[in-house]
């Protein structure tokens, strides 16, 4: 039984790889790559002019960076900031060395299953006040409930 359990994570873990081996880029950078192409192709058309006057890289996919030329991967975000606080990983140890939230450089959320030993979390956003202790009597003792005319 225990052999079948490992089978099927194996083959979770290759689909989960294949699958993010096929996603298609953004097209956001479809566009820096159709720019850099462009640019390319305008300086090898004139390959025979002596002087080419094809401007500065940067602008057309690329940028500079401390006197060096780099490709400008996307101008946009990978994904809304709403979609990125709900990624997770689903790693058990406590590491997350190896997984979604760290190689993406993220931080582990709430929804993540690392333990609390993992080093990838940021303390100082997690907010443990809004969790309620369903074990604690004394929290329902002074519950008054709330009064949905009076909000401020």
């Amino acid at each position: 039984m225990r052999l079948m359990w490992i089978m099927l994570d194996i083959t979770f873990l290759e689909w989960e790889i294949a699958l993010k081996k096929t996603l298609p880029p953004t097209s956001d950078s479809l566009v820096q790559h159709i720019d850099r192409a462009n640019y390319e192709s305008y300086v090898r058309r004139r390959c025979m002019v002596q002087i080419i006057t094809a401007g500065r890289p940067d602008g057309h996919g690329w940028h500079i960076e401390n006197g060096q030329v780099c490709i400008k991967w996307m101008t946009l975000p990978v994904a809304p900031d709403s979609v990125l606080e709900i990624m997770n990983c689903s790693c058990k140890t406590g590491c997350c060395s190896v997984l979604m939230c760290k190689k993406t450089n993220l931080n582990c959320t709430a929804l993540c299953k690392c333990s609390d030993s993992c080093k990838n979390q940021d303390r100082s956003e997690r907010d443990d006040s809004i969790f309620i202790d369903f074990d604690d009597e004394d929290a329902y003792e002074n519950d008054e409930g709330l009064d949905i005319d009076n909000v401020n």
